[in-house]
């Protein structure tokens, strides 16, 4: 146990990191998204049979897809592949927000599973890996506490979301989330590590750095601007009850 609170206080920054990656990407686990389902079954008339198919397609295409775009953590700097990766997650998150048929929710299943539930973990594994040589054991394995942390905590906070803004609006708060939080805690753990080893074999293009700021962008006003205005609506009904049971 000494041995662990010494590493953990000597290399916090660099694990933080790993662990709030993997964290974060319980937003594509089968748990997290399990307490979404009878919702989302009502409000679009799917079928148990149904809703389990697309889920079950959904997360196999993401499974063959993993396959292919795993390897670019091996090719990118890992700044800019968290990036991309947590954009995606965004950007599924807010397609679950607007979900209205059994495609979209496939594509929302799709980005969910491959980003949370895949790329994720595997850029926090990938990076513990490659920084760590002799406590690479001790490293990874308090990374991957971050799906058990999840696994306790996130239930607790939907089920409030759920019940205070619906399941809708809970899926733009978890957009903000990644875009606000996560994404800036991210970089700012990464700079604060002296443990921390990037690639430097083929660094991302310029080209590519744009690409991802401009849709970046897009992806942050598309999440803020419905968020808030769900929230303004929300806080107007509140009132509007308040007031009615005043005068009543």
């Amino acid at each position: 146990m000494n041995s662990y609170l010494n590493f953990i206080r000597l290399q916090w920054p660099l694990l933080s990191f790993g662990f709030l990656t993997v964290f974060i990407g319980n937003v594509g686990q089968s748990f997290f998204l399990s307490w979404f389902g009878a919702d989302i079954q009502k409000d679009l008339v799917l079928s148990a049979t149904d809703y389990g198919m697309i889920y079950a397609l959904a997360t196999l295409c993401s499974s063959m897809t993993i396959m292919f775009v795993g390897g670019l953590v091996d090719k990118w700097d890992i700044r800019p592949f968290v990036t991309v990766v947590a954009v995606l997650l965004v950007v599924a998150c807010v397609v679950m927000s607007y979900v209205v048929s059994p495609l979209m929710l496939f594509f929302a299943f799709f980005m969910l599973r491959l980003a949370g539930q895949g790329l994720l973990p595997h850029t926090a594994q990938t990076t513990m890996i490659r920084s760590y040589s002799h406590q690479r054991g001790k490293a990874i394995s308090l990374a991957s506490s971050g799906v058990a942390f999840g696994e306790v905590i996130l239930p607790i906070i939907v089920v409030l979301l759920i019940s205070w803004i619906g399941w809708r609006s809970s899926w733009l708060v978890f957009a903000s989330v990644v875009a606000f939080v996560y994404l800036p805690l991210a970089y700012i753990l990464l700079a604060k590590s002296t443990q921390f080893k990037g690639n430097t074999k083929k660094p991302i293009s310029k080209e590519m750095l744009s690409v991802i700021k401009v849709g970046g962008m897009y992806c942050l006003t598309g999440v803020f601007g419905p968020f808030c205005l769900r929230c303004w609506q929300h806080l107007l009904s509140l009132l509007a009850c308040s007031s009615n049971n005043i005068f009543c």
